[in-house]
C-alpha cells in the first residue's frame, strides 16, 4: 500500500527522499529556509568548495575518525528528511563545528604536502593558506553583515517582528491585567510565539479564531484592547458596532508595512 501526502500528491517515500536530498544540498547549494532564511546555503562558494574537498578527502581516506565526523552531518540530513521545509536552517546548528573541520581539512592537508615538497618555502606555504582562509572569511562577513542584514533582514520572519512589537506595546500598557482580544488566526495566534506572554504575562488574552460576520458580542469587563493583523482588519467595524467609542493605533515596520492595528475601548 502506498501512503500519500495529505495534499493528494506524491508517495510519502518520495517526499522523504526529496527532503533528504534538499537537506544534503543545504550545505553547499540549496538556500536555507524556515526559521532563518539568508537566501543562501549554509556555506558560500569559497567555503563550500573547501568543504567538498574535505568530504572527498575523508571518503578517499576513510577510517573510524572520519566516520565520527560524518555522523553529525548524517544527522542533519536525516532530521531534514523527516521534517518540513527542508533544508530547515535550525537543523544545521548541530553540525556547524564538524562543517568547520571539513572546511579546514583540505587546507591542512595541502600545507602538509606542499611543505614536504618545498621545504624552503614552508613559510610561504603557510602564509598562502592563511591568506586563502582570510579571503573566504572576508567574503562571508561581507555577505552576512553588508548584504543580508543591512538589507533589512528580519530574523524569524514577519510573525516574529509582529509578536515583538505587540509584546513591547502590551508590556508598557496599563493596567497590567487588561483584557486583550487577538484577531490573528490563521496566520498566528496570541500564544503562537512565546514573546508576547513572556513580556506581558499578566494580560488576560483570548484568540478570536473565527472571523466576525456580524456585530461583535465579546465579553467585556472594562477597557479592552482589540489587536488586528492586517488581513483581519475588516472585522474592526463589527467590533466598533459593539464598542463605538474607542481609540485606534497603527503599527508599521521600518519599510512602512502595516504590522497590526490596536483598537482600545474606553
Amino acid at each position: 500500500m502506498c501512503i500519500r501526502d495529505s495534499r493528494g500528491g506524491r508517495p510519502t517515500i518520495d517526499i522523504v527522499l526529496d527532503n533528504a536530498i534538499n537537506g544534503l544540498l543545504g550545505f553547499t547549494h540549496e538556500p536555507l529556509r524556515l526559521l532563518y532564511n539568508p537566501g543562501s546555503p549554509l556555506l558560500l562558494a569559497g567555503a563550500a568548495m573547501l568543504f567538498l574537498l574535505g568530504i572527498l578527502w575523508a571518503l578517499l581516506n576513510f577510517d573510524l575518525r572520519y566516520l565520527l565526523l560524518f555522523l553529525p552531518l548524517l544527522a542533519v540530513v536525516i532530521s531534514n528528511a523527516i521534517s518540513q521545509d527542508s533544508p530547515a536552517s535550525q537543523r544545521y546548528v548541530l553540525a556547524m563545528p564538524l562543517v568547520a573541520l571539513f572546511v579546514a581539512l583540505p587546507l591542512g592537508q595541502a600545507i602538509i604536502w606542499l611543505r614536504g615538497q618545498y621545504p624552503r618555502a614552508r613559510t610561504a606555504v603557510v602564509v598562502a593558506a592563511f591568506a586563502l582562509l582570510a579571503l573566504v572569511a572576508v567574503v562571508d562577513v561581507n555577505y552576512y553583515f553588508n548584504r543580508v542584514y543591512s538589507g533589512g533582514y528580519v530574523l524569524g520572519g514577519l510573525n516574529t517582528q509582529v509578536a515583538t512589537q505587540i509584546a513591547t506595546f502590551l508590556r508598557d500598557k496599563e493596567p497590567a491585567d487588561q483584557d486583550v482580544f487577538f484577531f490573528g488566526f490563521p496566520r498566528m495566534g496570541y500564544f503562537s510565539l512565546s514573546t508576547i506572554p513572556f513580556l506581558a504575562p499578566e494580560k488576560q488574552a483570548q484568540d478570536v479564531l473565527e472571523p466576525l460576520t456580524s456585530p461583535a458580542a465579546l465579553p467585556l469587563r472594562g477597557p479592552t484592547l482589540f489587536i488586528f493583523l492586517p488581513e483581519r482588519l475588516p472585522e474592526l467595524e463589527f467590533v466598533r458596532q459593539q464598542v463605538p467609542d474607542g481609540t485606534l493605533q497603527e503599527f508599521y515596520n521600518e519599510r512602512g508595512e502595516l504590522l497590526f492595528v490596536v483598537y482600545e475601548s474606553l
